[in-house]
């Protein structure tokens, strides 16, 4: 019951003897008589989409902040194995962080792949190795693959986003590449 308090009401439209829904402070007129089985087929569609936006944000109010909150939540719940969080959770925090720094506070709609360029700029910034730089804005964009779904991120931001090439190996300057990964010595694998 004191949930219903909150559900916008199912109203008359004196002069033109129609039935209205005001929603978030805008007036939507239903179609046919009030009263009619139209009319509140309508309502009921109305109040069903507006239950279900409820808690979630418009996606035009959607800051990177909360985007990024949001899928850490939903990170911690996904990457889990054996009831433990696996060290993908670790990894997509570490990838959002410079992100966060530099765009936290804008919205997600105006984000795009110049964005994502200096983001990456930022990471290499910091000394990170070129395989690390490419898997951190694969998270990125996979974050912004989620958006999309929750309908928090426009589509466009995320299909813009995704034709930023990966750096590529001996084309990228200065980037460390990190060392080699040597084979084990068969004393140890046989140990």
């Amino acid at each position: 019951m004191a949930t219903r308090k909150c559900v916008p009401g199912y109203l008359l439209h004196k002069s033109r003897g129609v039935g209205k829904v005001v929603i978030h402070g805008k007036t939507h007129y239903l179609p046919g008589e009030y009263g009619s089985d139209k009319s509140k087929a309508e309502y009921e569609r109305q109040i069903a989409e507006y239950l279900l936006k409820k808690d979630r944000p418009e996606t035009v109010n959607v800051t990177i902040n909360r985007l990024c909150v949001a899928f850490l939540e939903h990170a911690q719940s996904y990457y889990v194995k054996d009831g433990s969080v696996t060290a993908e959770v670790s990894a997509v925090r570490c990838s959002l962080r410079s992100l966060i720094e530099l765009y936290g506070r804008q919205i997600v709609a105006d984000f795009g792949p110049k964005k994502l360029i200096l983001v990456r700029e930022r990471m290499i910034a910091r000394g990170w190795f070129r395989k690390t730089v490419n898997d951190s804005v694969k998270r990125i964009v996979r974050m912004l693959r989620w958006g999309v779904v929750q309908q928090w991120v426009p589509p466009d931001v995320l299909a813009s986003c995704r034709e930023l090439e990966p750096l590529k190996k001996g084309r990228c300057g200065e980037i460390p590449e990190g060392d080699a990964v040597e084979p084990v010595d068969i004393d140890r694998v046989e140990a």
